[in-house]
């Protein structure tokens, strides 16, 4: 995102470029590469103009896109707002009345689908001001036409993108912060269902279908592409999951149906250990995979090594489909790997070092409910 450090600030092409390509929808893009041509070239009443009606094109964009996934509630106050729109149009259009249906959605995206905090809905409002004296000829004076400082129009400009353009269409973004909060804190539990207590009691009281949607795609792409977390970390944002799963199942699994594959294929397939935890985790998750990335997965199982390799047979004999792959590599696994199996109950070791028991899908579908999460900490061996 672009910081003004001053108010001389400037932003380079890059950093306008990047404004472009962070907009979600392509098309909004079209009205962001007008504004950001008129703001190179010095058109800054240009630049303001196209800046908004990228705003509204967005929010009337988002807000249809709601009526896909969300509950019956919302749907209805989209029907209505669309029926609202189609009653009030005029051609050709008249300016007072088009600016009424502007501050309408914004009013709309604010107070009716939540799209917008209040103090957010201010910064738009006053970009929306800005563009109306813009855009009205009757607001310039032959002595001193309106000239708005270039330093404003980058802010506008900045954020249209961040507020509205570069975001997902979640009701309630404020609540959506704030459960990130609560799934980031250190007190956050690892267990799903004191996970599920912790965020019904607070930012998933009441929550809205788009919210879920938003919150169980934000936690699987950090869990299989986010290699920066850590270990207890992951754990927490595994029982969220589980937990955010649990409350709204049906959105969470045509979320899955439509992300999940798509997800899983960008994890480098040299941390393919990644989606074998993910597939013991989150039950019922391998049928999302396609076949490529299966075979990926059972080769990997096959042939990994490195520090990985013990946390790889562990989850792999927790997945149906992976378990005999993981039993056929156990024997040949060196001692210290076969310890640290042993410690984690997977495997039973003789005094000899010989392996004796091989305990694959110990944990049947009845125990999922009281212990969904797999825990897997060779830390703890190290330290003893």
């Amino acid at each position: 995102m672009i910081r003004l450090q001053s108010s001389t600030a400037r932003v380079d092409a890059s950093d306008l470029e990047a404004l472009t390509l962070q907009c979600r929808n392509e098309r909004t893009r079209e009205f962001v590469r007008e504004a950001v041509d008129a703001l190179n070239a010095g058109a800054l009443r240009s630049c303001v103009v196209m800046t908004w009606a990228a705003v509204v094109f967005d929010l009337i964009s988002k807000i249809y896109e709601l009526h896909i996934i969300a509950d019956d509630d919302t749907r209805k106050r989209v029907s209505a707002l669309g029926s609202y729109l189609s009653e009030k149009a005029t051609s050709p259009p008249e300016v007072s009345s088009n600016r009424a249906h502007e501050l309408e959605i914004l009013r709309a995206a604010q107070e009716d689908f939540e799209l917008l905090t209040r103090s957010e809905r201010a910064d738009l409002a006053r970009l929306e001001r800005h563009a109306t004296i813009a855009a009205s000829p009757m607001l310039y004076t032959a002595e001193k036409p309106h000239a708005p400082a270039r330093d404003v129009v980058v802010a506008h400009l900045v954020n249209a993108v961040a507020l509205v353009l570069a975001r997902e269409p979640v009701q309630g973004s404020a609540k959506l912060d704030s459960v990130w909060e609560v799934i980031a804190s250190p007190y956050f539990p690892v267990h799903p269902e004191a996970a599920r207590a912790s965020l019904v009691a607070g930012p998933l009281a009441r929550m809205s279908n788009t919210l879920v949607r938003v919150v169980f795609s934000r936690l699987v792409e950090s869990i299989l592409l986010d290699q920066e977390v850590p270990e207890y970390a992951r754990r927490q944002q595994y029982a969220a999951l589980i937990a955010v799963v649990g409350l709204g199942e049906a959105i969470a699994r045509r979320t899955a149906e439509l992300f999940l594959n798509r997800t899983m294929k960008l994890v480098p397939r040299a941390r393919a250990w990644v989606l074998i935890e993910f597939f013991a985790q989150i039950r019922d998750s391998w049928r999302f995979a396609e076949n490529a990335l299966k075979r990926d997965c059972k080769r990997y199982v096959g042939e990994s090594r490195g520090e990985q390799l013990a946390r790889t047979i562990h989850y792999a004999l927790q997945v149906p489909a992976l378990v005999d792959a993981a039993r056929e590599r156990i024997p040949g696994l060196d001692l210290e790997t076969l310890l640290v199996l042993e410690a984690s109950g997977d495997i039973a070791l003789d005094a000899t070092g010989e392996v004796t028991q091989i305990f694959g899908l110990r944990v049947t579908d009845e125990e999922v409910e009281q212990f969904p999460v797999l825990t897997f900490q060779p830390d703890e061996l190290d330290d003893e």
